[in-house]
């Protein structure tokens, strides 16, 4: 299965050192893109969008920390970084909905 679709139907957290390496998680499409553009996805990160109603709305996923010019993995204190820029995230994309929906209903 893919790590965006756990982390979304488990609201958690994915932390992968090497997606080439992992045999938890699908990532045809990540090596697909690879091939295409000559990149090289390693480590990663997925974390859920959850709204205040506790729903996942999407997944943010970031592709390679770096560190003077290295691949690293993403530490613990990353995933609290990220926790509160996803939350943050989330807050936006429901704002976004919720004004969206008022102008359709004024429309």
């Amino acid at each position: 299965m893919k790590a965006a679709v756990v982390c979304a139907n488990e609201k958690r957290i994915i932390n992968i050192l090497d997606v080439y390496k992992t045999r938890k998680y699908k990532f045809d499409g990540t090596k697909k893109f690879d091939n295409t553009t000559k990149y090289r996805s390693k480590s990663m990160l997925v974390i859920p969008l959850i709204n205040h109603e506790n729903d996942v709305i999407g997944v943010l996923q970031l592709i390679n920390k770096m560190k003077n010019g290295d691949i690293i993995t993403f530490d613990k204190f990353d995933e609290k970084v990220i926790i509160s820029l996803a939350s943050q995230a989330a807050m936006a994309l429901t704002k976004m909905q919720l004004i969206d929906s008022l102008e359709d209903i004024e429309n």
